[in-house]
């Protein structure tokens, strides 16, 4: 099993994931998957827990922010369409 409990890489670009905490090794599908949970985390702390660890240096938090707004964002925009956010 490769870190951030991925079992494999795929081929096809989209499907690479991206380290964003190298502490924690954290990827950002990590941190999307995380966002698409019923009570979605409000905050990089919370993000943290919910994927069972916590902040360690803290240079990923910026970065971890802003993927967590493009995920809300993507929710909120499909209203509750039943499509997977992109």
């Amino acid at each position: 099993m490769l870190p951030g409990g991925l079992s494999s890489i795929k081929s096809p670009v989209r499907d690479y994931f991206m380290i964003v905490c190298s502490c924690n090794v954290l990827s950002d599908h990590d941190v999307r998957t995380a966002c698409q949970a019923e009570a979605p985390p409000r905050s990089t702390g919370q993000v943290y827990g919910c994927l069972g660890c916590s902040a360690q240096c803290g240079r990923c938090a910026r970065t971890i922010r802003q993927i967590m707004d493009e995920a809300l964002d993507a929710a909120a925009a499909c209203n509750g369409c039943g499509r997977p956010s992109t």
